[in-house]
């Protein structure tokens, strides 16, 4: 199956899919994350290596023993079912229901932004341009053809890989998922709190300041994509 229309999943949004009896599979050098446990099915979405390894290495998936190349959740770190409270009932009223706004919206936004200068705001949604173009080329497969909507001939998965590498590597493995809940999730604020350990009314700051980390590091320490 085509990979060309899998979208690229974070780290917290495949670790849902696992939990739900989803596998990874791995498919050379990139990895496909499916629902259930039958590659049949139309995959959820990719996941670059650097999270395929990660999983492994935390022992958070095992390799399944009847089938090769194919990853499953361990027991030891199944996510348990949320407790959640039902939801007030003007909220289940029928209508049209609201996706909530991604925290990284209102961060670079032009009306109560934390990043109040045009000029950091620029900055900011560029280097946040960069890092999900490199972690949608780099969950991509290798065999699909690069050259398309206006990416430059040298656009290439694994270089694209080692550029997230650098930026795990300057930035830490924390900041690294802060990232990918915030842009690759598209996180509202209360999630991204949640998911980063900060308390709500922290959420903006801290994705303010890991967005700025984030513009640093790609200035200083992980090479730019050559045209």
């Amino acid at each position: 199956m085509s990979g060309a229309n899998l979208r690229p999943l974070s780290e917290a949004q495949v670790l849902r899919v696992l939990a739900s009896g989803g596998m990874l599979v791995a498919a050379g050098s990139h990895w496909r994350a499916y629902r259930s446990q039958d590659a049949r099915m139309k995959a959820a979405g990719q996941i670059t290596p650097l999270i395929a390894r990660r999983l492994q290495s935390e022992g958070i998936v095992r390799p399944d023993p009847d089938r090769p190349g194919r990853f499953i959740a361990s027991c030891l770190h199944a996510a348990p079912a949320e407790n959640r409270l039902p939801p007030p009932a003007h909220l289940v009223r029928p209508g049209a229901s609201r996706k909530p706004v991604s925290l990284y919206a209102t961060t670079v936004s032009h009306g109560a932004s934390a990043a109040s200068e045009p000029g950091e705001r620029v900055r900011l949604k560029a280097a946040a341009q960069r890092f999900l173009a490199d972690v949608r080329l780099a969950a991509a497969s290798p065999e699909l053809p690069l050259r398309r909507a206006g990416q430059p001939a040298s656009a290439d998965p694994e270089v694209a890989l080692g550029r997230l590498a650098a930026l795990e590597s300057a930035i830490g493995l924390n900041l690294f998922r802060q990232l990918e809940c915030l842009l690759v999730d598209g996180a509202a604020e209360q999630v991204f709190a949640r998911e980063s350990g900060h308390k709500v009314h922290e959420a903006q700051g801290a994705a303010l300041a890991a967005l700025r980390t984030l513009a640093r590091a790609y200035d200083l320490a992980v090479p730019r994509r050559r045209a």
